[in-house]
């Protein structure tokens, strides 16, 4: 088992498990942001996976995921700031949240494991 499958799991489960507390209006998004600990946590496991998914680019030379793992790492660090600002957004789309979190992860997920798998057959 290689490093990218843990990467293309985590994705996949917390899509999955964002688009069923969407589909049963649990609000997990919106809880992971609120409580500060959780928050912490979450961020913390973000850029480990994203940390990851780099040092496997890196050791086969795939460029695209290099950018990917790059976006998402910078993307993971600043959300550290503005945690306040995402309350807020909260406030103002509610619910559509939690659908659009299992979007977007289920989306990296399949980009992940397609340009792993572009990559590979060349």
């Amino acid at each position: 088992m290689t490093i990218i499958t843990v990467v293309i799991f985590y994705y996949t489960f917390f899509g999955f498990l964002t688009a069923f507390s969407w589909m049963n209006s649990l609000g997990l998004a919106k809880k992971l942001v609120v409580d500060k600990m959780v928050f912490n946590l979450y961020i913390t496991a973000e850029l480990l996976i994203t940390s990851f998914l780099v040092v496997y680019a890196v050791s086969y030379a795939n460029s695209i995921l290099i950018i990917i793992g790059g976006l998402l790492f910078i993307s993971a660090f600043y959300s550290i700031w503005k945690r306040e600002e995402l309350i807020m957004q909260f406030e103002i789309i509610e619910d559509q949240y939690d659908l659009i979190s299992a979007f977007m992860s289920l989306l990296l997920a399949f980009l992940i494991y397609f340009f792993d798998l572009a990559y590979s057959t060349i």
